[in-house]
């Protein structure tokens, strides 16, 4: 196995789909540069989503899972509501990372309008209807993130 195969988010479909079936990992460079989630995506967001939608942190709780990873939080609801400083990474506050899969319709609809999947996936590619969504600050975290 080779190095990784690097290529640029302009790539087509058909150029795509000659690289990404070879064992070797793939890196597309700019892939997500135009997703809106790069400036949307954060605590104070995925709080007011979650607030928003009926049922959606049942759905992680029961039909889903929550990785605290090495912080105090029994659940998404309870790392959605830490405190504004701490979300925001202020100095003095304590380190934080945690993820979740996340199972609710609702939530995913909005997730998809704002984080699109890639034109240069084919077609004929499997997608997971399950989003998976890390967030933390700076310090310890998962090893494989």
């Amino acid at each position: 196995m080779g190095g990784p195969i690097i290529l640029s988010a302009n790539i087509s479909r058909d150029e795509f789909e000659r690289w990404a079936y070879l064992s070797r990992p793939l890196v597309v460079r700019g892939a997500a540069a135009y997703w809106a989630a790069l400036e949307r995506f954060s605590v104070v967001f995925f709080r007011s989503v979650y607030d928003s939608i009926e049922g959606s942190y049942d759905a992680v709780t029961d039909d889903c899972q929550f990785l605290p990873f090495r912080t105090e939080f029994v659940d998404l609801r309870a790392a959605l509501d830490m405190h504004p400083a701490r979300a925001a990474r202020l100095p003095g506050t304590p380190p934080w990372y945690f993820g979740w899969s996340n199972c609710s319709p609702g939530v995913s609809a909005i997730l998809r309008q704002l984080a699109p999947r890639p034109e240069f996936l084919p077609l004929h590619s499997e997608s997971s209807a399950l989003d998976w969504i890390f967030m933390g600050s700076e310090g310890p975290g998962a090893a494989w993130h």
